[in-house]
């Protein structure tokens, strides 16, 4: 191993004085940690791997690389690679066991547990996770609970074996663990496999216990098997310069802190830069970059490009995706020579690797990015924005501050033709940034991040070190939907699943599942568990903990066609609607992926004691915002299409401070008609035609009204769709609720007076009929032409006939005066049978029409008329008539 391989260390490699010991020695030794709880646990664990590890040095010897690699394997180099999915280990266990399928064993054996994988050190409930059910399984079964003569190598052997192979074999291997070993073993080798050992345990831990540097090299090398080769001896401790980053050895990153309460108060992310500055800037100048969704990776350019690595954040090399050098393909190190000074013969840089619509320019979502790597002929490509540099020709920089680090950075590149500065073009280029001293200047950037939908905000200070694998106050990210003024829209959905918990919280529900009502089912939205106190988890419980259910299947209240109903949304138990609550949401976006809907950053905000299943919000509301913002967001979109620089994201802003208060354009004011009057503009409208909800409130201030957001009284609240915010109006109004339609306000502006409230214009609400006659004709106001066709459609033929109108024509043109040839027929009323044709043109002629012969009519006109119309007409009618005498 060369010194570039190493990392730069030089000790002799270790060797072993005895064989490797049995799989049973290895257990024995986890089984105890497992047994380790209460107080001082922690103390405790570290001294059982302090002795585990000095009795493996006295009784194998110094190479303590293969039992590290089973206590650690989410970091081990070999065994981090293994991709072991649950659900297919548990059926191949079903399967070596020969068991029915439907039995209790193998029921419990493929039960989900997925949610308990993701712990990050497991949780001290053993019984819940794949391994130990298998245990309890095999426990029932199996004569032969003995240990068996597995060594570590021959463990080894079948975990790379299964990972490397195919279905058959991979079942081959399955069918022999279960076959030979004792259940207990059994347990620890699925939980390798899933690279989860559920001990308590971190990787800090037992590097901490190996040797006084280990952790430290393991933030510059990221190498278990380096560590364990070069740092055997923990007499021998290293240099400073044994602990800096080289190239071609991937680094753990230096991440940006979150800091609860920070968001409501931006003064104090600016109090932490003044913590970090030096004498020379006493405001406590900082950077300001724009946080991007993209992964963070970290490139090693060497030998002037002949060679490249890419390294992700976790340790994992990409550089098949990305390119080797600078002569091979991949979708960066093609391009770097267009990029980067000819002076840079080495060089690392960190950054953001992004996916880039080259159409548009707008970044796309983070799972965007690799997949852009593989695919050729695609409309995304990917560009690496670079905002640190933490080597230069041959210089570790992590001891120098970030303004230093910026300068270097900025050497390395070209001067950018305008070309690289555009996210259209460029493949990697310096992500912007800019000086800030005060909360106004990121305030300023925050509100230019919601309007090109940006991720949010890093501030970094100036003089800050790059601290290996560390977050520390010099590095704040700031994200809008925690900012006040940034709220998004909340939504009130149904909770139909809950999420158990890890660890300690394994007795409560740690998150929860919520849905859209459409008619009698549910539609799942969103999982949610941000935001919710430990108190309000256990008022939560308690409200369903009594009504809850597991089910393998999907329970036939939720419809999962059309959403993401994914494993990681599968819930560990369901609610039934009726027995179950409303939870009130927020979100800063609406995601659509290929027809999917789901809600970005949701937040619980409370209980809607008021509502239930009944009334949730109804997934035609949710699509009304999603509209509202699809036309919003479009027409800036068109706006800004020239634009390179605009980078956002392919997803739709949730209400926030630009949606719930619209911009009002400055305007000259045209009338003084609703003057003193104030609107509450629930949403856009339809009808009679659309606009948005920020047009319609631009229209009402430029006639004196006022928008608000306070409903009381006195507001005229306007809206044609029952919307989120019509839905919770209703409700907290019961009967005295009223929503006009805004055909009202056009209304009023085209007879330039504030009308009365006409039937027509409540779209909820009790409906006032002193105003109009019985058909709906306004008493005290002009109606368009249009509008009396309206109202003349909707009315019954017969009832024409008795109406006030006839009675006017009547007395208008009297039978024995001069009559106009319009209203020749005025007087007449006639009931027609067999003479369409002529039926016309009595209705030219002012006659009036009946349907059926009865008292009403004075005339009769006939061709063949039957029996059963004749009787009882001939005494009634005055008058039988032919077509000869209407056409003479």
């Amino acid at each position: 191993m060369t010194e570039t391989e190493t990392g730069g260390l030089e000790l002799p490699f270790p060797k072993n004085h005895a064989p490797l010991p049995s799989f049973k020695y290895i257990i024995g030794f986890l089984e105890q940690i497992c047994e380790v709880s209460g107080v001082g646990s922690n103390f405790k664990r570290r001294q059982l791997i302090t002795e585990f590890i000095n009795q493996w040095r006295k009784d194998i010897g110094n190479d303590i690389y293969p039992a590290f690699q089973l206590f650690l394997p989410k970091i081990d180099d070999t065994l981090k690679q293994l991709q072991v999915k649950e659900s297919t280990l548990s059926k191949q266990v079903v399967s070596s066991l020969h068991i029915n399928p439907q039995s209790a064993d193998a029921v419990l054996i493929m039960e989900t547990t997925g949610v308990f994988n993701r712990s990050r050190f497991g949780n001290n409930n053993k019984s819940e996770d794949l391994g130990s059910k298998c245990e309890t399984a095999l426990a029932n079964r199996k004569t032969n609970v003995e240990y068996s003569n597995w060594t570590l190598d021959k463990v080894f052997h079948m975990i790379l074996t299964y990972s490397g192979s195919g279905k058959e074999k991979k079942q081959q291997v399955v069918d022999e663990i279960v076959n030979e070993l004792s259940p207990k073993e059994v347990k620890w080798i699925i939980r390798i496999l899933l690279r989860n050992l559920r001990i308590d345990c971190s990787e800090k831990t037992f590097l901490q216990c190996f040797h006084p540097n280990a952790l430290d090299v393991y933030k510059v090398v990221s190498s278990l098997k380096l560590i364990c080769s070069q740092l055997w001896d923990p007499e021998i401790l290293l240099q400073q310069k044994d602990t800096l980053i080289r190239l071609y050895s991937c680094f753990k990153p230096m991440r940006a802190k979150f800091i609860p309460g920070v968001y409501d108060d931006l003064n104090k992310v600016v109090a932490k830069m003044d913590r970090h500055t030096s004498g020379d800037t006493p405001n406590g100048s900082f950077y300001i970059e724009e946080k991007v969704d993209g992964e963070r990776i970290q490139l090693h350019y060497g030998d002037y490009g002949k060679k490249c690595q890419f390294f992700s954040r976790r340790g994992n090399d990409f550089s098949s995706l990305y390119g080797t050098s600078t002569e091979s393909k991949g979708t960066i190190t093609p391009y770097l020579k267009q990029y980067l000074s000819p002076t840079v013969e080495s060089c690392i840089l960190d950054g953001e690797m992004v996916a880039v619509d080259i159409e548009t320019g707008e970044i796309c979502s983070v799972s965007n990015v690799r997949q852009t790597a593989k695919i050729k002929g695609k409309k995304l490509q990917n560009v690496f924005l670079v905002f640190d540099c933490l080597y230069k020709n041959g210089n570790e920089l992590s001891e120098y501050c970030l303004h230093d680090r910026k300068k270097v950075m900025e050497s390395i590149f070209k001067k950018e033709p305008a070309s690289h500065k555009s996210l259209k073009t460029a493949h990697i280029m310096i992500l912007p940034y800019t000086t800030g001293h005060d909360q106004t200047h990121i305030k300023d950037a925050l509100t230019k991040g919601i309007n090109e939908m940006s991720e949010g905000l890093v501030i970094k200070n100036i003089f800050s070190k790059y601290i290996l694998d560390g977050r520390n106050d010099a590095w704040i990210k700031v994200k809008p939907e925690f900012v006040n003024g940034y709220i998004g829209e909340n939504f009130d959905l149904l909770l139909v699943g809950a999420y158990k918990g890890k660890g300690g919280n394994r007795t409560q529900y740690a998150s929860y599942l919520c849905a859209l009502k459409l008619q009698n089912t549910f539609l799942p939205l969103c999982r949610v568990g941000s935001g919710i106190s430990s108190a309000m988890h256990q008022y939560i419980d308690d409200k369903i903990s009594s009504e809850v259910f597991s089910s393998e299947s999907v329970p036939d209240f939720l419809k999962t066609e059309g959403f993401k109903y994914k494993s990681n949304l599968r819930p560990d138990v369901y609610i039934t609607p009726e027995d179950s609550i409303v939870l009130e949401i927020k979100a800063t976006q609406i995601l659509e992926t290929d027809g999917e809907y789901s809600l970005r950053f949701p937040r619980f905000v409370k209980v809607r004691e008021d509502k239930d299943c009944n009334n949730s919000l109804t997934l035609s509301d949710f699509l009304e915002y999603k509209k509202y913002l699809d036309s919003k967001f479009g027409d800036r979109s068109k706006n800004d299409k020239n634009d390179d620089n605009k980078k956002r994201k392919s997803s739709y802003i949730v209400g926030g401070s630009k949606l719930r208060q619209p911009e009002k354009k400055t305007m000259e004011k045209k009338s003084s008609l609703f003057d003193g009057i104030k609107f509450f503009i629930t949403s856009d409208i339809d009808d009679p035609k659309y606009i948005s909800a920020e047009d319609l409130t631009a229209i009402i201030v430029e006639h004196g009204g006022i928008e608000t957001r306070n409903i009381d009284p006195t507001v005229i609240v306007i809206g044609d769709k029952k919307s989120p915010n019509v839905v919770s109006y209703m409700f907290k109004s019961g009967d005295d609720c009223r929503v006009i339609h805004p055909s009202w306000i056009f209304d009023c502006i085209n007879t330039n007076e504030v009308l009365g409230f006409e039937p027509q214009h409540f779209f909820i609400g009790k409906k006032d009929y002193s105003l109009v006659d019985r058909y709906g004709f306004p008493l005290f106001r002009k109606i368009t032409n249009e509008k009396v066709a309206e109202i003349l459609s909707d009315m019954e033929p017969d009832e024409f006939r008795h109406s006030e109108l006839q009675m006017t024509l009547e007395y208008l043109f009297p039978m024995n005066e001069t009559q106009t040839k319009s209203t020749l027929f005025a007087h007449m009323r006639v009931f027609v049978f067999n003479y369409d044709d002529i039926a016309l043109q009595l209705l030219r002629y002012g006659s009036a029409l009946i349907t059926e012969c009865k008292e009403s009519a004075t005339h009769l006109l006939y061709k063949n008329l039957p029996p059963s119309e004749t009787h009882g007409c001939i005494p009634i009618s005055s008058q039988q008539i032919r077509s000869l005498w209407i056409r003479v």
